[in-house]
């Protein structure tokens, strides 16, 4: 017959019992309740006093967490076979009736020779943890479907061995089945378009050796289907060893093969378009110029010299307008007039064709490399064909010699721009009233100032200056790239 424990081992017993965390019951051979700690009289509501003697199943009352039915017979159970069983989808109903999960392990009680003595059961709350794993279910969900509307997989690489770990949303983007699609860095590589490859193995060197700041690249895929996706990897080193070498790259894989379709169509619609465009520039300068040959025609059949000079005076006008359209044909970008070329052509054609003794008079350019909205590049242009055609005819009488300088400027830090010509020829008349100009073209230059809504400033000598200030459209693409050196012709 075994001995009783004594009155020492059985308060060490208890004192352990009571420090454990989780709730423990301890059963004899009839599955009555002989002994339970603290934790689980707090669980299930009963008082040690008042738990001695029931039945297990009164004290320790459980429902299947699915089914809400009654799970009875524990102790029976592990009694009947000496086997430990246990679970975790219950609900341990407590005296008051309150319900809460919990995890449960039940085991026999043996004495010295291995005869079954009664039961032990260890049980824990549930709660904090259940609540953790729903929240946990419930992120992993929003993520999936996160990933799934942003078209998007995860990846872990292992740097080491190439060894790839993806989301089920890589699999279904490459059109694979996520149970059984397996990935690594030789069969992504594998599958990238070959005239990709050279670039991505860069990017994803460099950025492995530190060369590049982050890893970020679109490339081409090939789908489970034989069609070529586009990707976009990011990523970023999430490891490193002891040592200091990369262990593991995490990052993304979104599919931008609608974006790049969307691109390719915008291009192919731009490029259209501009195609378009520049045919436009092409005829109207075709027609200018057949305009000014027509003029030029008929002021060569008139003999009055007034008519003559008007008749020559529209050519020039047409043939700046004309000029302006041949560069914009020219131009990369039909949005903006490069005024520089522009305003260097149209002074050199001017002086070809007013200049009576060449060389007589030099011409000094200093124009800002500007880009200028058509609708303000038009009005600079006849500007400074009204003005330098002015001073060549009139500023230099008898062939005397001279300058004429054209400048076009920015005026930082203010937004503004200064066009100014000006000569050193014989000035401008004490008589001339600004607001009374009638002759030299100078009432058109008034209206194409305020066409430009800006300012004209005239200064009558020695020599005839003419300034216009005005503020670009669209600032920040009409600003100056750099002051260029003047140029002399």
């Amino acid at each position: 017959m075994t001995a009783p424990p004594d009155t020492i081992t059985v308060s060490r017993l208890r004192a352990t019992l009571a420090s454990l965390g989780e709730g423990v019951i301890a059963t004899d051979l009839h599955a009555t309740v002989v002994e339970l700690n603290p934790e689980a009289e707090r669980l299930t509501g009963w008082t040690g006093t008042e738990a001695r003697g029931q039945p297990l199943d009164t004290v320790f009352s459980l429902l299947d967490e699915r089914t809400a039915t009654p799970v009875t017979g524990l102790a029976q159970t592990v009694l009947r076979h000496g086997a430990v069983v246990g679970g975790s989808d219950t609900l341990l109903v407590a005296r008051d009736g309150t319900r809460r999960p919990v995890a449960h392990t039940a085991a026999p009680i043996r004495d010295e020779i291995g005869a079954i003595q009664g039961v032990a059961l260890v049980f824990s709350d549930q709660t904090t943890q259940q609540a953790a794993q729903r929240a946990l279910r419930a992120s992993e969900e929003r993520l999936r479907l996160a990933l799934a509307a942003a078209h998007q997989g995860l990846y872990d690489l292992n740097l080491q061995t190439g060894e790839c770990v993806v989301s089920p949303e890589y699999a279904r983007l490459l059109g694979e089945d996520p149970s059984s699609f397996r990935e690594d860095y030789a069969a992504w590589v594998a599958r990238m378009h070959p005239d990709d490859r050279p670039a991505v193995r860069q990017a994803y060197e460099d950025y492995v050796a530190g060369r590049r700041s982050e890893h970020r690249i679109e490339y081409r895929q090939r789908a489970a289907g034989g069609q070529w996706k586009w990707l976009l990897s990011v990523g970023r080193l999430a490891a490193r060893s002891a040592d200091g070498r990369p262990l593991r790259l995490l990052g993304t894989h979104t599919d931008i093969s609608a974006r790049k379709d969307a691109e390719a169509a915008l291009r192919d619609s731009l490029h259209e378009k501009e195609a378009l465009l520049r045919e436009v520039h092409h005829r109207v300068k075709n027609n200018l110029q057949i305009i000014s040959s027509l003029l030029r025609l008929e002021a060569a059949g008139i003999d009055h010299p007034l008519t003559r000079a008007v008749l020559q005076d529209m050519q020039h006008r047409i043939r700046s307008m004309a000029l302006l359209h041949e560069t914009l044909y020219r131009s990369d970008n039909l949005a903006r007039v490069h005024l520089r070329p522009y305003l260097e052509r149209l002074c050199a054609q001017l002086f070809r064709s007013l200049l009576r003794q060449p060389g007589a008079v030099q011409l000094h350019l200093d124009i800002a490399p500007v880009r200028l909205d058509p609708a303000q590049a038009i009005p600079c242009g006849l500007i400074v064909n009204e003005l330098v055609s002015n001073s060549l005819k009139h500023a230099f009488p008898g062939g005397a010699g001279g300058a004429v300088h054209v400048e076009l400027q920015p005026l930082p830090p203010s937004p503004e721009f200064r066009l100014s010509v000006r000569d050193t020829g014989v000035g401008l008349p004490a008589t001339l009233e600004p607001d009374r100009l009638r002759s030299l073209g100078l009432q058109l230059v008034s209206d194409l100032t305020r066409q430009l809504e800006g300012t004209l400033a005239i200064e009558r000598g020695p020599g005839a200056r003419f300034t216009i200030t005005f503020r670009p459209a669209g600032e920040p693409e009409a600003r100056a790239e750099a002051r260029p050196g003047s140029l002399t012709t």
